[in-house]
């Protein structure tokens, strides 16, 4: 089997290292100049969001992530992944009651969706760090039905 090397933005967002990262924002203002789809410019500043948040960039992570939804208002993909970013970004920056308000309210908002096979990972995700949410905040009995939720993905 061939090895395909991962792209810069992969391993910046696997990495989370700075100088890895710096060569990916570059590389996704490269393509996304090139994209004409809305659904996959917003998908690349997602992804930009996410590598923001990585290097503890929280307010260019809440800017990339606006732009993206301001790409495709109206997709409920967008929305959907929109929704669950701002949710982790509240736990990068430690405020376990609002991500876990802004993941439950996820998957109230999206319970739906979220039933699709391509949008598993997403609950999957969502549950997992909302059991996290409740450790930080040190509701712990609450929190390990959902941690034994996630153990059985």
């Amino acid at each position: 089997m061939l090895h395909m090397e991962k792209d810069v933005i992969d391993r910046a967002l696997e990495s989370g290292d700075p100088a890895t990262a710096e060569e990916a924002f570059r590389e996704i203002d490269l393509r996304f100049q090139s994209l004409t789809s809305v659904k996959e410019r917003a998908d690349l500043l997602m992804r930009k969001a996410v590598l923001y948040e990585k290097v503890d960039r929280i307010d260019d992570a809440r800017k990339q992530l606006r732009a993206a939804l301001d790409e495709a208002p109206d997709d409920p993909d967008v929305r959907l992944q929109f929704d669950y970013i701002d949710g982790s970004i509240y736990h990068q920056e430690e405020n376990f009651g609002e991500a876990f308000t802004r993941l439950t309210a996820v998957l109230s908002n999206y319970a739906e969706q979220l039933t699709h096979q391509d949008n598993r990972i997403v609950y999957e995700d969502v549950q997992q760090q909302r059991a996290f949410e409740l450790f930080g905040l040190g509701d712990y009995a609450n929190a390990i039905p959902l941690f034994e939720e996630a153990l059985s993905f």
